[in-house]
């Protein structure tokens, strides 16, 4: 993560909330984003500052996400829902053309990257297919375009 510009990285952990302030101090942290909900979510949103947004993308848990009750009612904590497909369905067109813009603009100044573990050409779609099911993986696997 320091690799791709993170200041911090901390990780997870029943401590988390106590690690995160001693990052922060007296400044706030607003977002949080989960992919793993449980009680890792729990642990996010007892980290975020007081109206902070814990914004969950995935189950990796395969558990629902925990959130504590005094962190909703006492502290404004918001738990909020992602998912692309959504994301796609309800932006406009132009939206959608904007938000890649500036993705493309982010790659091709090398400012934003993703590891790659492997590449497979369109008639090996099933070994690709089988390939990135693999459960830790280090990186995408993508599909290239034969020229």
């Amino acid at each position: 993560m320091k690799s791709w510009g993170a200041e911090v990285v901390l990780v997870d952990g029943p401590d988390l909330a106590e690690r995160v302030k001693a990052v922060v101090g007296d400044g706030s942290l607003r977002y949080a984003v989960d992919a793993v909900g449980g009680s890792a979510t729990a642990r996010l949103g007892a980290a975020v500052s007081p109206g902070g947004v814990v914004v969950n993308y995935g189950l990796l848990s395969g558990e629902a996400c925990h959130i504590s009750g005094v962190d909703l009612v006492f502290r404004g904590v918001v738990l909020r829902g992602f998912w692309l497909v959504n994301w796609f369905q309800h932006t406009p067109r132009e939206g959608v053309a904007k938000a890649f813009g500036e993705l493309i603009a982010l790659l091709a100044a090398g400012e934003l990257t993703t590891p790659i573990e492997a590449t497979y050409p369109l008639a090996r779609v099933r070994d690709a297919l089988r390939h990135a099911e693999k459960q830790a993986r280090g990186g995408k696997v993508l599909l290239v375009a034969e020229s």
